[in-house]
């Protein structure tokens, strides 16, 4: 809630000064940049860390330029994929245009505070805690194996902060990640994860070699997962044709179970909260 409060001064602050001081295109399309901020938050804290440290570098880095009287930064060129599947950092880093440098010295303070708030992003949230525990009760007793779930995150960030908690809190689960950035999976032989293909990643979840599998939208289309019975949002992605997208994954022909289930994790008083209100 400390951090939720923080985010929201913060994007107050950011709207306030692009409507005193920013472009036409800027003034227009406010509202988008910021709900990039948002999503992160709702979807991990950790997503929300590395987004504010990116932001915090960028802004820094503008300021350092200014004292120097150099021409602006340009805009990110690097893969889009190293972030998430549909990466807004681009779109985020231009409004650092045109910025004086009271505003970026006040965003950098803002960015520093909110970066302490958000603190240790190796601790679990409540979200995370909340899956975790999801999990446990699909476990067999027997077999101790978990009867197989897809879990879906907009951001491969969160895919990144997702699966050391699995892997330390459930050893030896059978783990499989789908992403636009690279596919792994548990290989027991060698007790650790090992990269794979798309193909080979949706093929050894239909085969049953795969109880758990993290992915981001890069899977909400084409990927047949009709083996599952459950499919957790981990974040909602507030769209819903992607969500639609996503239960379609295991809402198919050749489910074999005769009810699926969607769990949909969201934090309350929040804008996210909301958003699935709506959905």
């Amino acid at each position: 809630r400390r951090v939720y409060a923080m985010l929201e001064d913060y994007c107050r602050g950011l709207a306030s000064q692009t409507a005193e001081h920013g472009k036409s295109s800027q003034r227009h399309s406010i509202g988008f940049v910021l709900s990039c901020f948002r999503l992160r938050f709702a979807s991990s804290l950790y997503a929300l860390h590395e987004t504010t440290q990116r932001r915090l570098d960028r802004v820094m880095a503008t300021l350092r330029y200014m004292e120097l009287d150099t021409p602006r930064l340009d805009s990110d060129t690097r893969d889009p994929e190293e972030y998430d599947e549909e990466d807004d950092e681009v779109a985020i880093a231009e409004y650092l245009a045109g910025r004086s440098v009271g505003d970026l010295e006040w965003e950098r303070d803002r960015l520093i505070e909110l970066k302490e708030a958000i603190g240790d992003p190796d601790r679990p949230s409540s979200k995370m805690n909340r899956l975790l525990d999801e999990l446990e009760k699909r476990r067999d007793p027997v077999s101790g194996r978990i009867r197989q779930t897809v879990i879906f995150t907009r951001f491969y960030d969160t895919l990144v902060d997702i699966e050391p908690w699995l892997r330390r809190r459930k050893p030896g689960i059978l783990l499989g990640c789908y992403s636009g950035a690279g596919c792994r999976y548990y290989d027991p032989e060698v007790s650790d994860m090992v990269s794979a293909d798309r193909e080979e990643i949706k093929e050894r979840f239909l085969r049953g070699e795969i109880d758990v599998l993290v992915c981001t939208d890069a899977a909400a289309e084409g990927v047949n997962l009709q083996t599952a019975d459950l499919l957790i949002n981990f974040d909602m992605g507030w769209n819903p044709m992607k969500l639609e997208q996503r239960i379609g994954r295991i809402d198919r022909i050749g489910q074999k179970h005769s009810t699926v289930y969607v769990l949909n994790l969201f934090y309350l008083d929040t804008a996210e909260e909301i958003v699935y209100g709506r959905l």
